[in-house]
């Protein structure tokens, strides 16, 4: 099975397995006939729908997602063929609906159903919805059951691999964006701690994070000085994000955040003691001259480490490769890593592997 967006092929069948369910249960209302009439009308004004196709591309359900106002979508006309395939083709194309409506800005989502439609109802649930007892305007008088979801609800039942590609790991953004944030910080915790192993613990010390996330290399850097730590991101949610996330320290003037390219770094020359960059390298645009930046406002002295999960050792296993080409990301060999630092002139240049995984620490001192 696989699921497609709108096409006007598909129509018919719209309005076919819409018109099953509704017979069956209730009578045929007027704001479904203007639904069936005027499907690109609402497609134009920002709605789509999804359908689950077969192996043969029959249409098995389809699922349709409006905007309402501000960031409230509205999930609706969701249905099955013969009121439920039982392949699982409804959950696919709602799964596919909602997280079109999380990549358009949707914070809320609203569904109005009826208690007959149970299978539904039960579908709704496994996805993050509640019932709610206020009832939401609608014009249906079928209508009976109400229901809602936030975005972080829906987000926290998709798995780890569609919050990433919703987030956009390289530049991330709105709630899928803070969620993929709050994993990170979890799943990259470890390799932080090994990265940062190699960076001597200097109470007066001044370090800057380079790609700060979700904040906690900053809040691991924080306690490795009294003086002040600074991050820097290309993404707004990640500085809000990471803010939050040391909100004591932030209000503490502790912490500095600023949203900054890693090629426009706004800082003076000879300003920080320490500079770490964790699974953000994979981004950079122009490296060497990204290093050279880096270079410039380090301390005589100073050092730079960068911290990354994954590099190119010729054993990485199909999923990664996968990954590392869906989401373009720069991925060398530790000769590369280690001629790129050479290259712009950092001194006693360092590869740290961590037995039995894909880590590696590449470490450079100005």
């Amino acid at each position: 099975m696989r699921v497609v967006e709108f096409d006007k092929k598909y129509k018919n069948d719209f309005k076919e397995l819409n018109l099953a369910w509704i017979n069956a249960f209730f009578e045929l209302e007027d704001e479904d006939n203007k639904v069936f009439k005027n499907i690109e009308d609402y497609i134009r004004k920002g709605a789509n729908i999804f359908f689950t196709l077969d192996d043969d591309d029959s249409v098995l359900a389809c699922c349709m997602i409006e905007p309402l106002r501000n960031d409230m979508w509205e999930i609706s006309k969701f249905a099955a063929r013969n009121l439920g395939s039982g392949k699982g083709a409804g959950s696919l194309c709602l799964v596919e609906a909602l997280k079109y409506g999380i990549k358009h800005g949707a914070s809320i989502f609203e569904i109005v159903t009826n208690t007959k439609c149970f299978k539904a109802i039960h579908i709704y649930e496994k996805y993050g919805f509640n019932k709610i007892d206020d009832p939401i305007i609608n014009p249906f008088k079928r209508g009976n059951y109400f229901m809602e979801a936030k975005a972080s609800d829906i987000l926290a039942h998709l798995s780890k691999e569609e919050v990433t590609e919703l987030g956009n790991p390289g530049n991330p953004i709105g709630e899928a964006g803070l969620a993929m944030l709050s994993r990170m910080n979890e799943s990259h915790d470890d390799v932080t701690n090994f990265g940062l192993s190699f960076i001597d613990k200097n109470e007066n010390g001044v370090y800057l994070d380079i790609g700060c996330g979700g904040g906690n290399t900053l809040k691991k850097l924080l306690k490795m000085t009294n003086n002040k730590v600074y991050g820097i991101d290309i993404s707004l949610t990640a500085i809000k994000k990471s803010m939050e996330f040391n909100q004591e320290e932030y209000d503490n003037d502790r912490l500095k955040l600023f949203k900054a390219n890693v090629l426009e770094l706004p800082f003076e020359e000879n300003m920080f003691d320490a500079i770490t960059t964790v699974e953000s390298f994979y981004f950079w645009e122009n490296h060497t001259e990204a290093l050279r930046q880096i270079k410039n406002i380090l301390k005589e002295g100073g050092k730079f480490v960068l911290i990354a999960d994954i590099y190119d050792n010729g054993k990485l296993d199909f999923d990664t490769i996968c990954n590392i080409a869906k989401y373009k990301l720069f991925n060398p060999t530790k000769e590369k890593f280690e001629d790129l630092f050479n290259i712009v002139g950092f001194k006693d240049v360092k590869i740290h592997l961590k037995e039995n995984t894909t880590w590696i620490v590449v470490e450079g001192t100005k």
